[in-house]
């Protein structure tokens, strides 16, 4: 409660769900550092279905936890007690989740696993002064900021996300000859930006406050398991995954002329979407190979994403 009670500010989004005229917590998500990028303050009411948003501040959120009440914009909703033991996970910034994307790195708190009360599983949402969807999981992704419909939360039903400021990765350029940084932050001075892999690899120190750029020339291509990391000592800030085994996190861009595109994706090597191939693979109505591709300047790689193959020429 500590770590909650020294918070200036907090964005508190919840959904509730009306049983015998009181209403019980369904989803409460409460962020720090900054505003969600989606965060509006509003309240859809229903006729048993609640969301609302504010803004409130370290001391009353944990009173509202201690107390298993939260009082906002003249709501009492009841709240489950919290969990006996807290777990909480270190994401980068905008990493994949079940609530929304958020621009700084951040550590997740589960504060509790089962909610108070499920909302409904079918049934429209249509009030006078509120937006209307079909299902409850439609209004409650839309209110929380996410592109489609809930999905699971893993079991998550109150979760407090603390974003951290020190320093991010704010994008990420990956060219044929070197990969480019963005990085920013309050702490970015002695901070170290690394181009790790499967192998050793180069690293630059931060002088500057603020926002600041560096490149690492790429000799031999993008390596095998790249990834950019934003550290101080051992302890990371943010990092950005850019090639195989990993998927390219969001923030990362591949920028690569026409002419270099096949060059890039040989360097990157085989992966899940990149398959190489010494011939094609033979014609169904001919049952003839369609001939070696050893001598072809053009065609290299096979692509194996959809199950369909697609010749990169």
């Amino acid at each position: 409660m500590e770590l909650i009670e020294g918070q200036p500010a907090l964005w508190v989004r919840l959904a509730a769900t009306r049983e015998g005229g009181a209403w019980l917590q369904s989803l409460l998500e409460i962020v720090g550092g900054e505003a969600p990028p989606g965060w509006v303050e509003r309240t859809w009411e229903y006729d048993n279905i609640v969301f609302v948003s504010a803004v409130s501040d370290g001391k009353e959120v944990a009173a509202w936890l201690r107390q298993e009440e939260a009082r906002l914009s003249g709501y009492r909703v009841k709240l489950p007690p919290a969990a006996d033991s807290i777990q909480w996970e270190a994401k980068a910034s905008k990493s994949s989740s079940a609530f929304e994307l958020l621009p700084w790195p951040h550590r997740t708190f589960s504060l509790g696993w089962n909610p108070l009360k499920e909302p409904p599983g079918s049934g429209s949402l249509v009030a006078p002064d509120a937006p209307s969807f079909v299902q409850y999981v439609y209004a409650a992704g839309s209110f929380f900021g996410l592109p489609g419909a809930l999905g699971g939360t893993g079991g998550q039903s109150q979760v407090l996300r603390l974003q951290e400021r020190s320093g991010r990765v704010s994008s990420v350029r990956v060219g044929a000859t070197e990969v480019e940084v963005t990085v920013e932050g309050e702490q970015l001075p002695g901070s170290v930006v690394e181009l790790a892999s499967e192998r050793p690899g180069s690293s630059i120190t931060l002088g500057k406050e603020g926002l600041d750029v560096v490149r690492f020339p790429l000799p031999e291509g993008l390596p095998r398991g790249a990834w950019i990391v934003l550290k101080r000592g051992s302890q990371w800030f943010d990092r950005k995954f850019l090639s195989w085994p990993n998927a390219a996190d969001p923030g990362v861009e591949q920028v690569v002329e026409d002419r270099d595109r096949l060059s890039a994706l040989i360097a990157a090597g085989e992966g899940p979407n990149i398959e190489f191939k010494r011939e094609l693979s033979k014609d169904r109505g001919t049952g003839t190979s369609s001939g070696p591709l050893l001598h072809s300047p053009t065609v290299g790689a096979v692509s194996s994403c959809s199950g369909l193959p697609t010749t990169v020429r």
